[in-house]
This record gives structure tokens, C-alpha cells and sequence, in this order.
């Protein structure tokens, strides 16, 4: 009879220590890297020297490993460049003249490939925005032309642009020191 007893008490406590195990909270994982937007135009610079001078820059280089909770998981990883880029008065038209071009839809993206928060609000209100075989021929070192998007505000003489695992030619890859100044 004192086995009958005790058998339903073991199962009441197995029963607790579980439940209590499943309503503890979760601990937090490490927090999601905030990736900064930089403006310095000196990286930059030469990297697509057919669009010749730049004005004015917003960048962010990024890594796939920046959204999993441990960065430091061996194997490959992917970076992602996004880049506003804001040339001379009209050169967009020069770049373009005699192009047969076509509207595409604003910068967007979904996944790595999305456009930052901070790029997405400095974007041109109102931008239309066009591309075309012939621009990226013109503007991106074949090597590179299928892993970079590029499109163009002619009004604004704005280039986005975004590149999965970009190449610096002659130069290193950007660092991450510069502050952002606005669009001004």
C-alpha cells in the first residue's frame, strides 16, 4: 500500500520539474548586428570609373552571417554591397545619351538582398527610375555584370546599385570608419 502511495507523489514531481523546465523563459540569443551606413566617396571611387565623379554616397556593406546569432560559424560568406550614389549635375544624361533604356521599379529587394532602412529614406522622392542591357555594358565590368543591379534617376542624377560579393579592382574593400552626412 505505501507503493501505491508514493508512485502517484513521484509522477506529481516529475510532472512539476517538467512543467517548470517549459515555462522558464528563453535565455536571449546575442543581439542582431546593427550593420552602419557609411558616406566616405574614397572607397568608392574607381570601383565603377565609368560613372566618373561622385558628389555624394551612402553605403553599407554587409555579410551573411550578420543575422545569425553566432557570427562566428565557420564557411563561405556572402557580402552584400547597397550603395545611393549622387553624381554631377547631368551626368546621368551623358551616361545614358543615345541607350535604349526601360522603367524598372524602385530598389528594393527581399532578404540580403533588401535595401537598407537608412538607403531606402535618402532614395529620391519621386524617382523614375530606368536600366537597359546597354547601361550595364556601358557602366559594369562584364566580370561583375551578374552580380550587381544597377538603376539610374536621370532628374536627380542618383545610381543605386547593389553587388553580392563585390570586387575592388586595384584597391582594398571598403572600410567601415565614415560617418553619414545628408543628402543635401
Amino acid at each position: 500500500m505505501a507503493r501505491a502511495r508514493t508512485l502517484p507523489a513521484a509522477l506529481a514531481l516529475v510532472f512539476a520539474l517538467v512543467g517548470a523546465g517549459c515555462t522558464a523563459e528563453p535565455e536571449p540569443g546575442p543581439a542582431k548586428l546593427d550593420v552602419p551606413l557609411h558616406s566616405s566617396i574614397v572607397e568608392l571611387s574607381g570601383w565603377l570609373p565609368g560613372l566618373g565623379r561622385i558628389d555624394w554616397a551612402l553605403w553599407q556593406m554587409k555579410s551573411s552571417n550578420d543575422d545569425l546569432p553566432d557570427r562566428s560559424i565557420p564557411g563561405p560568406t556572402d557580402f552584400f554591397l547597397h550603395a545611393l550614389l549622387r553624381l554631377p549635375p547631368g551626368t546621368a544624361a551623358t551616361l545614358t545619351a543615345g541607350l535604349p533604356l526601360e522603367p524598372t521599379a524602385p530598389p528594393a529587394g527581399t532578404g540580403h538582398l533588401a535595401v537598407p532602412a537608412g538607403i531606402t529614406e535618402a532614395l529620391p522622392p519621386g524617382a523614375h527610375w530606368v536600366t537597359g542591357p546597354e547601361l550595364r555594358k556601358r557602366l559594369v565590368p562584364a566580370a561583375d555584370a551578374d552580380r550587381i543591379t544597377l538603376c539610374l534617376d536621370l532628374a536627380s542624377d542618383t545610381v543605386y546599385l547593389s553587388e553580392v560579393n563585390p570586387s575592388w579592382p586595384d584597391q582594398a574593400p571598403p572600410s567601415a570608419t565614415s560617418a553619414t552626412p545628408s543628402p543635401g
